[in-house]
């Protein structure tokens, strides 16, 4: 396989509109930079690791947005272009490949026996509330073996279980369960939805971030309450201290920024783009099923984060797992 490691040191930065070809001779994740989301026309490079994929650039007075994804190919010729914006500061140059401003390489690894403990008390929460999830959600890895063809809507549109720490090492102070149940792909132009349902612990916290494209309603749909932490963004993305007028179960409700809002079972909030939010479940009322009807949900460029996160947190494999995450997909197909 050649990695990006190599492909620089040969070729050094490319001008702009030099094309050239790699070949990839195993099946291997590619980091592509979106030149244009309306074109698709893009930027690749090869890449051994997973992304958290979103990295801001000033340009002048505005903030221009640089959109990242990633996808799992199998051996074959990609068009090395523009790799101009290919910078050290970007690139930590080892055999591993380390992009600072995309990954979380740096960040402890969830170690899978953890995972595993978390779904299996998420599986039973859901199930203490009445919450049924699909049958394929308790498929073990050898049943998705082979199903690539059948079961492509949930890999292609991330389906299923999505189990984070952000990168902090402590799932039980910063992290979230989260299990997409539908959702729809921008690229596929199959539906402009998508719906989730989510765990909070007690004072578990999702960290402080927006999106830029998507509006959502997140409904406390039982267990405790769920707190939230509200702030308008600034022109430069930082945190406004101006009042916050937001939609609660079709109420406009006006919130000071940063206030401590308290959803209670049943209650539902809108979130438009660009405000900023962070929720937990309120201490000594236990956890919160959380749910989350939303326009399409896209981790690889819709979110920005207040501070410097891991989206998807690297898996140490100490025992095999018991159900697969959202990124495990491409490893059975």
């Amino acid at each position: 396989m050649v990695g990006i490691t190599a492909l620089v040191s040969r070729t050094g930065l490319l001008p702009s509109g030099i094309v050239e070809k790699v070949e990839i001779k195993q099946p291997t994740w590619v980091y592509q930079k979106l030149l244009s989301r309306q074109t698709n026309l893009c930027a690749t490079l090869c890449c051994p690791s997973y992304p958290d994929i979103y990295r801001d650039t000033k340009v002048d007075t505005k903030v221009k947005k640089d959109y990242y994804r990633a996808s799992m190919v199998s051996p074959t010729l990609l068009d090395i272009l523009n790799m101009q914006w290919l910078s050290p500061e970007m690139i930590k140059f080892d055999q591993h490949l380390k992009f600072p401003h995309l990954t979380n390489n740096s960040d402890p690894a969830m170690k899978r026996s953890e995972v595993n403990d978390i779904i299996s008390s998420a599986k039973e929460f859901f199930s203490g509330q009445k919450f049924m999830l699909p049958e394929w959600a308790h498929w073990p890895p050898e049943k998705w073996l082979g199903k690539r063809g059948i079961c492509n809507e949930i890999a292609e549109n991330k389906l299923g279980w999505d189990i984070t720490d952000f990168g902090s090492g402590d799932f039980y102070g910063v992290g979230l369960t989260l299990f997409t149940i539908r959702n729809g792909n921008w690229n596929r132009k199959d539906k402009s939805y998508c719906e989730k349902i989510m765990i909070s612990e007690e004072e578990q916290v999702t960290p402080m971030h927006f999106h830029w494209s998507k509006s959502e309603d997140i409904i406390n749909r039982g267990g405790g309450n769920l707190v939230m932490e509200l702030y308008q963004a600034t022109g430069e993305d930082h945190l406004s201290d101006s009042r916050v007028t937001v939609s609660i179960d079709g109420i406009l409700t006006g919130v000071t920024a940063g206030e401590q809002l308290v959803l209670k079972p049943g209650q539902s909030i809108c979130l438009t783009p660009r405000l900023y939010h962070r929720f937990y479940a309120q201490k000594g009322h236990g956890k919160v099923l959380i749910g989350e009807v939303s326009m399409v949900n896209d981790d690889v460029s819709d979110n920005r984060f207040y501070e410097k996160v891991g989206r998807f947190p690297d898996i140490d494999e100490d025992t095999p797992p018991v159900h697969l995450l959202v990124n495990d997909y491409p490893l059975y197909f």
